[in-house]
Parts: C-alpha cells; sequence; structure tokens
C-alpha cells in the first residue's frame, strides 16, 4: 500500500521550502532577541567596598571618620543594581566617597548622614554611568572629627619578632634618628607617644645586627615628613646564667660593741649569682661571701638583711634567706 503525505503537511513543507534562508534569519533573530532580553531584564545587585576618598576641610585642617561608635572607618559597603551583562564591569574603585566641610572649623560631628550621588558617586566610564543605580550602603551615618593640623618630633621604637639563637639574647636596641617629625591631626598628635618601624625578624640571630627600616604610621591620617630609613642597632650577647651556692657562711662585718661574739641564725645561707657561661663555669664556692654589718650592735634579737659578695664580672641575684637573726654573745 502506497504511502501518502496528508493535505495540511505538504502545504507546510512547501511554505517552509520556499524562502528559506530568510526564514531561517528571521528564526535566528528571534532567538537572539529573546537572549538579549534575558540578559538585559536579569537584574542583579552587586555589593561593593567603596573606600573613603577626599574629605574637603579648610586649609591646615584634616578630617577623620569614624563609625557612630568610634571606630576608625576606611570604607563603606555599597550594593549597586545593573543588569547581569554589567555585573563584570563593575568594580569597588568605579565609585568613591567624597565629603565636603570646608565651611566646618575645627568640629566632631557625632552623626553625619551619606547620601547616594551627592557623597558616593560614581567615577568609572561615562558609557556606563547610566546602567548602575545604588540601592543601599551601609553605614549610612558616620561621626567626623574636623582638626588642626599639627607637627611634631615622636620617639621611634624598633619593632623585633622571633628570638635569637639558643643561648643568645638581645641586649640593645637603638635607633637613629631617635625620633623623627610626624604631621597629622592634633588630637592624635597630642596623644602619640612613640612610632613604630616596621617589623624586624631576629630570629636564630647571635651576633649584633644593624639594618635601615622604615617607620610605620599606624595612623593613616598622620604621615612622617622624613622619609629616610633610620637604622636600627641591636646588640645580641650571650644569654647570662644562675648558679645557687648552698651553705654560704654568714660572717660578721666590723665588731659588736663592748667587743661581744656575734652568732647568726640562721648560720649558713644560699646565694644564686649570674654572669655569662664563662665567667659562672670560673666561680669557686668559697670566693662567695655572706656577711652582716654588725658595727655599734648593743643587743640580740634584731633581723638584719644579709648582704653577699661576688667575683669580677658576676652579679648577686639573691640571697636565701635574705634575713638573718643576730645574737650577741660574752667572749
Amino acid at each position: 500500500m502506497r504511502w501518502r503525505t496528508p493535505h495540511k503537511l505538504q502545504a507546510m513543507i512547501k511554505w517552509l521550502a520556499r524562502n528559506w534562508p530568510w526564514r531561517l534569519g528571521a528564526l535566528l533573530a528571534a532567538i537572539s532577541l529573546w537572549a538579549y532580553v534575558q540578559v538585559v531584564t536579569n537584574v542583579v545587585t552587586v555589593p561593593l567596598t567603596v573606600a573613603i576618598g577626599t574629605i574637603r576641610v579648610r586649609e591646615n585642617h584634616q578630617a577623620q571618620a569614624f563609625t557612630t561608635n568610634g571606630e576608625p572607618l576606611q570604607a563603606v559597603t555599597v550594593n549597586v543594581m545593573c543588569s547581569a551583562r554589567d555585573r563584570d564591569r563593575l568594580r569597588d574603585v568605579d565609585y568613591t566617597v567624597e565629603i565636603d566641610l570646608q565651611d566646618e572649623a575645627e568640629n566632631i560631628i557625632p552623626s553625619f548622614a551619606l547620601r547616594a550621588n551627592e557623597h558616593i558617586r560614581y567615577r568609572g566610564r561615562k558609557e556606563y554611568a547610566d546602567r548602575y543605580r545604588i540601592v543601599s550602603f551601609s553605614p549610612d551615618r558616620i561621626r567626623l572629627v574636623i582638626d588642626s593640623t599639627e607637627m611634631r618630633l615622636v620617639t621611634v621604637e624598633p619593632v623585633c619578632t622571633g628570638t635569637p639563637a639558643e643561648g643568645y639574647e638581645v641586649s640593645t636596641i637603638s635607633a637613629n634618628p631617635t625620633a623623627v617629625m610626624v604631621k597629622g591631626p592634633a588630637r592624635v598628635i597630642r596623644e602619640m607617644v612613640s612610632i613604630p618601624t616596621e617589623t624586624i625578624d631576629i630570629t636564630g640571630l647571635s651576633r649584633p645586627f644593624q639594618k635601615p627600616v622604615r617607620v610605620v604610621a599606624t595612623n593613616l591620617n598622620v604621615s612622617v615628613m622624613d622619609k629616610t630609613p633610620v637604622e636600627v642597632k641591636i646588640g645580641i650577647n650571650t644569654k647570662p646564667v644562675q648558679r645557687r651556692f648552698v651553705g654560704v657562711p654568714v660572717l660578721a662585718l666590723g665588731q659588736a660593741a663592748q667587743q661581744r661574739g656575734v652568732v647568726f641564725t640562721p648560720p649558713k645561707v644560699t646565694v644564686v649569682l649570674q654572669g655569662i657561661r664563662e665567667m659562672m663555669d670560673m666561680v669557686e664556692p668559697r670566693s662567695v661571701r655572706a656577711f652582716v654589718d654588725v658595727r655599734d650592735f648593743t643587743t640580740s634579737g634584731f633581723s638584719v638583711p644579709v648582704q653577699a659578695l661576688a667575683p669580677a664580672n658576676v652579679n648577686v641575684v639573691s640571697v636565701i634567706p635574705h634575713t638573718v637573726t643576730v645574737n650577741l654573745t660574752e667572749e
């Protein structure tokens, strides 16, 4: 039995076959238009971290931004709405925060209201400006402190990390120059006690060390006037050791009144000495002395401190116990 194409199906095939290139082009155009509409109408919100840029104030004045709780503030979170197609073009630096306070003298504004397009502005490519819209930002209120600008000499404080090699310790740390001139808001400058250097790693050092380093202003509103590095010198010496000398007899220094004899309770003490290992190894127990000055003593029962003498280049750390009772006897 011969298969026959229905009349309506034959008519559709003839319609598609007639001017098929134009019909295919129309179909592709429709698909492209649909895809374009989908992209353009697919709206997204992009969070940006926008730096607080320029705060314009009077000459010889500076302004600092804080949260309303008093925390230093360097940036604002801004949510920008745009199409999905334009999302990848958007960058944090396309927006900035600019505030004009030139009419203000020294002042503290506890709650300054930020406004989109007035304070938070788009500064990216002009042809894209209409494609973006700010929908929200945080914080919307900030604290502003306007202050006069001052300069002052501040002590340089070298900052170190790590520990020297085993058996060694840091003996001295110095900076040249010892102070640098800084410039910034008067309230900040007046409270500055010192200014740190960049961190110096002393891990494993066993000899003196010298290095030029930068001075680092931890407050972004403070600047160092002289950018020349400071020279930091770090002294590394052998770490001292301690030795305990037990049973050191307590001796009487001088003569008690009326030529009377002296007995100490307890009669012996422990003396703790400290020095570099080479010197401590040379100390003989008999060279360690403990004594009490008994001159002009007339009665017994007094508790007096014990003093100790050590060989040269060795220090006395402690005497245990540090006092003894003096008892006078008839000779």
